[in-house]
């Protein structure tokens, strides 16, 4: 009676080491997904950052331009 007692403490300690083990990985995997999914974040806004940043550089461009041409066709202004 002992042996089968044994027999079946080590089968549900088998099983539960193996559970853990499944816990783990699943934890594992879910953490990994999150930080490549955190990274992808952060790279879409880099970029994003750095389209904002294009436009705006254009937006600029095209105000120093158009007081340029101004200069050019009026002369110094005074503002009074």
């Amino acid at each position: 009676m002992a042996i089968g007692g044994d027999l079946f403490r080590h089968r549900l300690q088998r099983e539960r080491e193996q559970t853990l083990w499944d816990q783990w990985q699943r934890t594992f995997a879910a953490r990994h997904e999150l930080r490549s999914n955190e990274s992808r974040a952060r790279e879409t806004a880099s970029r994003n950052d750095s389209s904002a940043r294009h436009v705006a550089d254009q937006r600029a461009a095209g105000r120093v331009d158009a007081w340029a041409e101004l200069h050019k066709k009026f002369g110094k202004l005074k503002l009074e």
